[in-house]
């Protein structure tokens, strides 16, 4: 996969990255901005003047949302089934099928 301008720029700060793959990268996404002959400490003087590198910026972990959703809800299934039990019967009882309302249309004419 390939990394992103801030990414790259962030790790030739902490002396892992490029500059030549930073560089071939900036001027294959900027071609209107990065010139064939800018060398790498203008480019990222370019770049960061429209926004596109910051100093400060910071890589986010991805969160897995489902594992913490679960470690921090507990539900009971059980209660969860009675109350949607008790919801459905609360207000109208559906079971009694001699009853006309709980008939569908084409049974009630037949």
């Amino acid at each position: 996969m390939e990394k992103t301008l801030q990414q790259q720029y962030v790790l030739i700060k902490e002396g892992k990255g490029n500059k030549d793959d930073f560089l071939k990268s900036a001027r294959r996404v900027f071609p209107e901005l990065i010139a064939p002959l800018t060398d790498y400490n203008t480019a990222v003087t370019i770049l960061k003047s429209r926004s596109i590198l910051s100093e400060e910026a910071k890589l986010v972990e991805k969160k897995n949302w489902f594992k913490i959703f679960e470690a921090n809800v507990k539900i009971d299934n059980k209660e969860m089934e009675k109350e949607l039990v008790d919801l459905e019967t609360k207000n109208f009882d559906y079971t009694d099928k001699k009853n006309i309302d709980n008939l569908y249309g084409q049974t009630f004419l037949m």
